[in-house]
């Protein structure tokens, strides 16, 4: 909504409608929309990158749980003694 007017467009972009909320008459946007598929990456893909995303933050969080604890630390960290100055 930018300055309270509604529009419809086709799936190029198109305005195929607006009405201007404030402006006199009915509130009432009416529009004939096309409907037809689009070929878009994420009609390809779909959410694969978001499991990959929440599957590689989950590691993230693992590995942050992990060297938490004591028995793990030491082998996911073994140099840490050599960098202290």
């Amino acid at each position: 909504v930018s300055g309270a007017t509604s529009v419809a467009t086709d799936p190029d972009g198109r305005i195929l409608a607006s009405h201007d909320f404030y402006g006199k008459g009915e509130r009432i946007l009416t529009a004939y929309v096309p409907v037809r598929r689009i070929v878009t990456l994420y009609s390809h893909v779909g959410d694969v990158l978001a499991w990959i995303s929440a599957g590689f933050i989950l590691l993230l969080w693992l590995m942050a749980l992990l060297r938490k604890i004591p028995m793990f630390s030491d082998k996911l960290a073994p140099l840490k003694k050599d960098y202290l100055y």
